[in-house]
């Protein structure tokens, strides 16, 4: 009897000691409860210069006198939005788990070679270099690592998507602006359909004949704050033919269509560059006069 206690002890302590052993193993199945909070802590109104690398290309966008501009892989006004939205992010990225300290493991979470890299740089000082790999399992959670670290992070925010974008997603796409109550006329001109919105004691008239008040609001919105769907940085292989032009408030835009497509390409004033605007944005703005005109 006494034997048989002293056996069921020692093998209740042997098992004990088993449990507490492969608790502590790291494990993707049991997953560490991570007590850091923020997996990096920098301030993002000092950060001046972001890099980024995806699969897609790479991006660096610079801050000077507060006005965010991309530096490489070409000189554009950068899109506030992106800027923000990876500064807001990166910033507050809370740690749920650490889920593996193994390098051999990386690839399983896409933290090595395949992942997005991003840097965050105040002057000549690096202030989070992170791997983003790939989304947890909720979508709005994702696998990161730091640079300097085996440590692979399950952390809040969907990282995983807001980064794998084109290049162009990081250009601003605001052509240009100009404010609603300054748009007094626009003028459209095309090959067989030319007339002159005017706006007269609060309203649009054609020809002194009233417009349709919901139609041109739109291309008055459109206009007054003018987004671009897409660039392009070369020339086409073959040139459109001209389509229309609308002239407004110093502002010249010409719009040419590509045979097949539904998209126009754009030249604003005098400008080499071309824009991209698809074709259900571009039917709002460019109507008939006689589908404008209020219907008696």
């Amino acid at each position: 009897m006494i034997k048989n206690t002293i056996y069921l002890l020692v093998l209740t302590v042997v098992l004990a000691i088993a449990a507490m052993i492969i608790l502590q193993e790291p494990s993707e199945k049991n997953l560490q409860v991570a007590e850091r909070g923020k997996l990096v802590d920098f301030d993002s109104s000092a950060i001046d210069k972001i890099e980024l690398w995806n699969k897609n290309g790479f991006v660096s966008a610079i801050k000077t006198d507060g006005i965010w501009t991309l530096d490489k892989p070409l000189k554009y006004i950068a899109n506030r939005g992106m800027i923000a939205n990876a500064l807001n992010m990166c910033s507050n990225m809370h740690v749920k788990n650490i889920v593996t300290s193994q390098q051999e493991k990386h690839n399983k979470f896409a933290v090595d070679t395949a992942a997005v890299q991003i840097k965050f740089w105040d002057g000549e000082e690096l202030q989070a270099h992170v791997f983003i790999g790939k989304s947890g399992a909720g979508f709005n959670d994702s696998y990161v690592r730091l640079a300097e670290s085996d440590e692979v992070a399950l952390v809040s925010g969907p990282l995983a998507y807001a980064f794998t974008g084109y290049v162009s997603a990081w250009r601003d796409r605001i052509l240009f602006e100009v404010p609603k109550d300054k748009i007094r006329e626009i003028e459209f001109k095309s090959s067989n359909n030319s007339y002159s919105l005017i706006k007269n004691d609060g309203d649009w008239t054609i020809d002194g004949e009233e417009t349709d008040s919901a139609s041109t609001a739109t291309i008055v919105n459109l206009l007054s704050k003018f987004y671009v769907d897409d660039f392009l940085d070369e020339d086409p292989k073959i040139v459109p033919g001209y389509y229309a032009t609308i002239v407004f408030n110093d502002i010249k835009l010409d719009f040419y269509k590509p045979e097949l497509e539904r998209k126009y390409l754009i030249k604003k004033d005098d400008s080499k560059m071309w824009f991209v605007l698809n074709q259900s944005k571009t039917d709002m703005l460019l109507k008939a006069k006689n589908t404008l005109l209020k219907k008696q």
